[in-house]
């Protein structure tokens, strides 16, 4: 670890996701009582947290071993989502949500296509549906 910074910046300085859902990084540390330096792997599980510019807040982590993005709440947006919703893709992008990058590879498809509005295949309370989310500045 570097003076001044603390184990999440390196974390965040080094951060490698692995498909398991866990973050690590390779770190050299001296015990206090040693002079010798030694090397070791710092892993912590990764949420990802994604808010988008309508409020609307969006988390992405490890579930058994998939990865699931789960709506946390709503902001202003016209939607069929409910919080608590899960996502497992988007309709339009033919984007299936199965990694940590999902939201950001929809959204970005989404944006660069010109479109007004997100249709998203959810589970809700175990059953499969579509909901739609109009995008900011629509």
């Amino acid at each position: 670890l570097k003076p001044g910074l603390g184990i999440s910046d390196h974390l965040l300085d080094s951060l490698e996701i692995g498909p398991d859902g866990l973050a690590r990084a390779s770190v050299w540390y001296r015990k206090p009582d040693e002079d010798v330096l030694d090397q070791g792997v710092l892993t912590v599980p990764v949420t990802r947290v994604t808010g988008l510019a309508d409020g609307t807040v969006l988390e992405t982590r490890m579930q058994g071993e998939s990865w699931v993005t789960s709506v946390k709440s709503l902001g202003s947006a016209e939607t069929d989502l409910q919080p608590g919703d899960l996502i497992v893709g988007n309709s339009r992008t033919h984007t299936r949500f199965a990694d940590h990058q999902s939201v950001e590879l929809a959204l970005n498809a989404l944006a660069q296509s010109g479109a007004t509005a997100a249709e998203f295949a959810v589970l809700r309370n175990g059953q499969r549906l579509t909901a739609n989310w109009r995008m900011a500045g629509q």
